[in-house]
């Protein structure tokens, strides 16, 4: 990689905000004072300059496991939320169900003792009137 090329990167990672202002300055003095370096004792160097190894920029960038932690995380908690809804709405159903039979039952019940009540007073209704009339 040439150094116009890697000051290029430098740029980009600069403007990406992967390195601080003080970052870019500290690595593009490098790379020059590489590229000077470089040219001196390029009769000594088996490499060309634009063959020798680039150093590591040190970006101060998120590390892999916290950029898994900060996606990972929420979408955890999105999947758990949907489960538990899903299990919340069926826990709800079943006791709606219940709820529900519950309520038809005590209803029949209720029906049964009123047509029970009903048929007894209807009886005493036609004793006392038997008992009324049977002077006549």
């Amino acid at each position: 990689m040439s150094i116009a090329e890697e000051l290029k990167k430098l740029s980009e990672l600069k403007d990406l905000g992967a390195l601080t202002e003080g970052e870019f300055q500290e690595q593009k003095a490098r790379i020059l004072n590489r590229s000077t370096s470089s040219s001196a004792s390029s009769a000594g160097s088996a490499l060309p300059p634009q063959a020798q190894p680039v150093q590591p920029i040190a970006s101060g960038g998120i590390p892999g496991w916290a950029i898994a932690l900060i996606i990972g995380a929420p979408l955890l908690w999105f999947l758990m939320a949907g489960v538990a809804t899903q299990q919340v709405e069926e826990d709800f159903e079943r006791e709606w169900d219940r709820n529900m039979e519950k309520a038809q039952e005590e209803t029949e019940e209720m029906m049964e003792r009123l047509h029970q009540q009903q048929m007894r007073h209807q009886r005493e209704w036609q004793r006392e009137f038997d008992n009324s009339n049977s002077g006549w």
